[in-house]
């Protein structure tokens, strides 16, 4: 990681080291024109030294105050004799400072951290962030709320923090979901991208090791968000087989098929599959491959057959030789191969495209089941458009990190700018399946509120529903960042299974209803009144026979 050591650990063996640390100011003193800290971490105090000669970074040091966030470079030397501190585990050595980075700053608390035992309860639990639970006619349901308490323990201090979480779904369902999952939750303070690509890595390394027997290469692969789609068609791609998207917007850009030059001239994309040996697809084969990408949006699929005479089909005609023979050299195409087009909007060619891939993979066998192909696909964009409402939205959540060098893009009133914002995010993919995803998260209160404003988020909105987020990151947050991996999904994989139904003991089938206890099922009137609730228009309960219980209090 960045930091040398945690702030509390160091001592007299460590004289003479030169070393980066990370946390709190607890206390500020100025003796004589020099400048002392105490910086604070999770593991304990250790003094930090400012000196006049160091003309820079001693005017930094004028401006600190209680709670500013630090990054502190320099050399552990022995505390000058009588000026040593008993007290403390760090009380022999002090660092003088080399480099001194302000990460974070912070206005003024609500109360000192020393004096917090002697503060009102009800300040304190304000600044807990909890609420009491005695409130008729009002709910704890909260957008990302996990998300923002993981932050909140950073800005706490805690430093590092994980969790198995039980998490449960508020949306419609897709294929191998559940309406409640297992989730592996972590995060971590003063930490970059690769400081928890690293840490999932020696997890799923050892998890490898000691339960299959197998040795997991590490580092695992990053990938571009960009690269992913424009290859695999897929933000979670299936790297186990050699069988790749190739794309021909600019070579056929000018082509005489009127379908393909169209496409491309109002802003889509031309892009292809080669498949191996595919001259023997019959031509209804090819037909129900047509109604397949139609279920993506497709609005058809072109088709060549590499044959002894050179490429066929009813198309063929409208390409000159040039293109005919550019198309085969990018391909790599041989005798017998069947080339299969799509041309539309990027987003219709990547999905069609992307699963085409798979669907031939499987029927062809070219996918090797025994393989463990991970991955990390990074630079997601920041933001995605939302066609019908006709607004930005995250592409993961708000509390997102653009990359340092993006943030100036959300400034612009140009849609296309904007859109260029990249993301500081990290989706871990297993043989085409999303493992997991996080994020190095936002730790400024004004790049959040730049955030929340690109999304149309007013400040009175934000401030209403995140306002002791904001609260939060004004009071020195660290930089931080985490990820949660799909426990459920994990086991699945490496068990070999299909569905995660198989791993979970009690599951639910993909209309979220459980067979065997007869859930969900309908309230009492009374029990609605109890908690102030009233349902307008009461569901027949699922058509999966009744569950004994139910039985029961109709007799």
């Amino acid at each position: 990681m960045q930091r040398t050591d945690y702030c509390g650990k160091f001592s007299a063996k460590d004289i003479g080291k030169k070393v980066a640390v990370f946390g709190w100011v607890h206390s500020r003193r100025d003796h004589g024109g020099v400048i002392f800290i105490d910086l604070r971490d999770r593991e304990g105090l250790l003094q930090v030294v400012f000196q006049p000669e160091k003309k820079e970074i001693f005017a930094q040091a004028e401006k600190l105050r209680s709670e500013f966030v630090l990054k502190v470079v320099g050399t552990i030397r022995k505390r000058p004799a009588g000026t040593e501190n008993p007290n403390l585990p760090t009380g022999e050595v002090e660092v003088v400072t080399e480099e001194l980075e302000i990460i974070n700053q912070c206005p003024g608390l609500p109360f000192e951290i020393s004096d917090y035992t002697e503060t009102s309860e009800e300040m304190r639990l304000k600044y807990r962030y909890l609420a009491s639970r005695l409130n008729p006619g009002t709910f704890y349901a909260l957008p990302q709320s996990p998300q923002l308490f993981k932050q909140i323990h950073m800005v706490a201090g805690f430093d590092k923090y994980f969790q198995m979480a039980k998490c449960f779904r508020d949306e419609d369902l897709r294929a191998d979901r559940q309406p409640e999952f297992t989730q592996v939750d972590l995060e971590m303070s003063f930490v970059e991208e690769k400081d928890v690509m690293s840490v999932i890595e020696g997890l799923i390394s050892g998890v490898f090791k000691n339960v299959l027997g197998k040795e997991i290469k590490t580092p695992f692969t990053r990938m571009p968000y960009a690269e992913a789609m424009l290859k695999y068609g897929s933000d979670k791609p299936d790297t186990r087989f050699d069988f790749k998207i190739v794309d021909f917007t600019e070579e056929l850009k000018n082509c005489g098929f009127k379908v393909f030059k169209e496409a491309i001239e109002k802003g889509g994309v031309v892009r292809g599959l080669c498949v191996k040996g595919g001259e023997k697809f019959s031509r209804s084969e090819i037909d129900a491959l047509t109604v397949f990408v139609g279920e993506f949006g497709a609005k058809g699929l072109a088709w060549m057959k590499i044959t002894d005479k050179g490429p066929e089909s009813n198309i063929v005609k409208f390409f000159s030789a040039q293109d005919l023979q550019t198309i085969q050299k990018k391909f790599i195409s041989q005798t017998g191969d069947l080339l299969l087009f799509l041309a539309d909007v990027p987003e219709v060619v990547a999905q069609g495209l992307g699963a085409l891939r798979l669907k031939i993979g499987k029927q062809q066998n070219l996918i090797d089941k025994e393989k463990f192909e991970f991955l990390w696909v990074v630079d997601f964009p920041l933001l995605d458009w939302d066609k019908e409402d006709k607004k930005w939205v995250a592409m993961h959540h708000p509390f997102t990190s653009p990359k340092l060098e993006d943030i100036s893009l959300l400034e612009s009133s140009d849609n296309n700018t904007i859109k260029k914002a990249r993301a500081r995010a990290y989706d871990i993919v297993l043989n085409g399946v999303e493992l997991g995803g996080g994020s190095i998260r936002i730790h400024q209160e004004k790049v959040q509120e730049k955030m929340f404003s690109v999304l149309n988020i007013t400040k009175e909105d934000a401030k209403k529903k995140f306002g002791f987020l904001l609260d939060a990151l004004s009071f020195g947050a660290p930089p931080h960042g985490g990820i949660a991996l799909g426990l459920d999904r994990f086991c699945a994989l490496l068990l070999g299974e299909e569905s995660i139904r198989e791993v979970i003991t009690f599951p639910k089938t993909q209309k979220a209803v459980c067979p065997m206890s007869g859930a969900p099922d309908v309230v009492a009137d009374k029990q609605l009144k109890e908690l102030g609730i009233q349902v307008k228009s009461k569901m027949p309960p699922p058509a999966t026979g009744p569950a004994p219980d139910r039985i029961a209090r109709e007799k």
